[in-house]
């Protein structure tokens, strides 16, 4: 071993040498210590030792922030921001009439609104100046309930009131003014209403522009119209000549206790009436008008509650001849009544009364039918006061007249309920919850035939027809099963013109001949065209299913063709 010297020392010690590149072992006894005096070139890496003890935990760090300086800004009704980075910006924008402006110093952003104009008021409110509202040539719409349109003022600045316009006078009657341009002043033409008024006039405009010189003139019932002025074409009196025809009627003229003379002299007419000594109505056991009696503005009264009676002779009848006879209450909380009472004869006599409310909201006029209608009718009104006779449904086998209506009543939809015989169940018709257009459907004059169904011409007209009874020969589009075209797409014309009438591929069909019993499996036959019970057997044959019988006599089937299908070899 030239390269290792063992050199031996005092006492139990033994100098080694080794040279490079060479290993040695040394094994000293458990109580000899070995000491390397230089060491040997680094060796290979022992292998990783065990596991050591977890050590204490450290004490809490500080507090760490979010590297995003937001993750999500969410608003109601809106997309989410969503931070796309740790350096992604959120850009703040102001929109119509609103600014943002932000302070660096406080770290503040300030939204603020630029509008100017009042809130249209949700609830009451009071304005706090003049305001303008700029219709930025759009019309502004009032809308109330389900009345649309009731008022609008269009973008030329044109008011439109579709429910009508009221004025309502305070202290005095209402006044509309309409003024002349503001270049020429602000004189106006004023069309004003009484302070006071018995009642309500309408007076209702002509529908066109009258000729030149014409004038409006009333009917009386507030129509007017225009009419020529009536000319003038009587020679005007001097006051003598008037004077001397007067005093020519009266003077002579003796009626009863009057006296009559004129005086040429001064123009005067001298009338003489006497002391009218026992004329008194009073003191008249049958007094008798000569003539017209006028009220002049006064009632016909009573004293002490007594009765106004008007008692015409024998079949006299009382006649009240005006286009407004009036029943006003004597005040308070009653009203005028008509009452119609029992035969005289009857003690005490009792009455059927006719009475209007308390309180009337506008005027109404209630017009009767002219005849006496059938038994069991009721009056009904068309909503503008002409009355008709009508037959009210009865509980029992009902008769309907014109037209039924079933409308929605209290949130609940309109329906037609049948019910079976127990009444237990019932079958209900009615329309969708949403119908575009009024639709009239049309029902056919009588019955079909057995399995037909009702069909529409798209007009509202319905008639029975057959299903799938388009034309007289349903055939196949294919011919036979021999001559290898019925091994793909199979279907059933439904017209004379494939691309016309179109071609069923699936579903119940009535085809021109009956093709075996009910629930019989159908095949491709080997007539063109045709659909039979029997399989086909011949050399060459398709033997493919095609669907079921439906019905023996009729020729309905459930056509539904197999996708596979077998070939017929000797």
């Amino acid at each position: 071993m030239s390269d290792i010297t063992v050199t031996t020392q005092e006492g139990n010690s033994v100098e080694v040498t080794v040279s490079a590149s060479t290993s040695v072992d040394v094994t000293a006894p458990s109580d000899s210590p070995i000491t390397v005096s230089e060491k040997g070139p680094k060796g290979d890496t022992g292998a990783t030792g065990a596991t050591g003890a977890t050590g204490a935990t450290g004490p809490q760090g500080p507090a760490g922030t979010s590297p995003n300086a937001f993750t999500t800004i969410s608003v109601a009704g809106q997309d989410d921001v969503v931070a796309d980075s740790v350096d992604d910006t959120l850009t703040i924008e102001g929109g119509t009439n609103v600014t943002v402006t932000t302070n660096a110093s406080s770290d503040t952003i300030t939204i603020a609104s630029t509008d100017t104009n009042t809130n249209i008021y949700g609830t009451d409110g009071s304005l706090t100046g003049n305001r303008t509202v700029d219709l930025n040539s759009n019309n502004l719409t009032f809308d109330s309930g389900s009345n649309s349109a009731v008022a609008q003022i269009t973008s030329v600045g044109d008011g439109i009131f579709t429910r009508g316009l009221t004025v309502k006078g305070s202290g005095s009657g209402a006044q509309i003014s309409l003024k002349e341009a503001t270049s020429n002043g602000t004189n106006a033409v004023t069309v004003k209403a009484p302070d006071s008024l018995t009642s309500s006039p309408t007076f209702i405009l002509p529908d066109s522009d009258g000729s030149a010189n014409q004038v409006l003139k009333t009917d009386g019932s507030g129509n007017l119209s225009f009419v020529d002025q009536t000319t003038d074409t009587n020679t005007q009196l001097t006051t003598e000549q008037v004077q001397d025809i007067v005093g020519g009627m009266f003077t002579g003229n003796t009626e009863t206790r009057i006296a009559a003379t004129y005086e040429d002299s001064d123009g005067t007419i001298d009338l003489v009436v006497d002391d009218m000594t026992g004329t008194e109505v009073a003191n008249d056991s049958s007094p008798q008008l000569g003539g017209d009696l006028d009220v002049n503005g006064n009632s016909i009264v009573s004293a002490s509650g007594g009765n106004i009676t008007i008692d015409p002779d024998g079949t006299g009848a009382i006649i009240l001849r005006s286009d407004d006879i009036r029943f006003d209450g004597t005040g308070g909380v009653t009203t005028g009544q008509v009452k119609l009472y029992e035969t005289s004869i009857l003690s005490p006599q009792h009455f059927i009364a006719i009475q209007a409310p308390l309180s009337v909201t506008a005027d109404t006029t209630l017009t009767l039918p002219d005849g006496a209608g059938s038994a069991g009718q009721v009056l009904s009104t068309n909503g503008s006061g002409t009355l008709s006779w009508t037959t009210v449904p009865t509980s029992n086998n009902p008769d309907f007249f014109g037209i039924l209506e079933l409308k929605t009543v209290g949130g609940t939809q309109g329906e037609f309920i049948l019910y079976d015989n127990d009444n237990s169940n019932y079958i209900s018709i009615k329309t969708p919850s949403v119908v575009s257009s009024n639709v009239d459907f049309i029902l056919p004059g009588a019955d079909g035939s057995a399995n037909q169904v009702l069909k529409t011409d798209g007009g509202g007209n319905l008639s029975f027809d057959t299903v799938g009874d388009v034309i007289d020969n349903r055939k196949f589009t294919k011919t036979t099963n021999t001559d290898g075209t019925c091994d793909g797409l199979l279907g059933i014309a439904l017209g004379a013109s494939s691309d016309t009438n179109g071609v069923l591929l699936r579903g119940m069909v009535t085809i021109d001949h009956d093709p075996g019993a009910v629930g019989d499996v159908l095949f491709v036959s080997t007539t063109a065209g045709d659909i039979t019970s029997t399989a086909p057997s011949g050399t060459g044959d398709i033997v493919r299913i095609v669907g079921y019988c439906l019905d023996a006599s009729n020729g309905q089937i459930w056509f539904n063709p197999d996708g596979a299908f077998v070939e017929v070899t000797s």
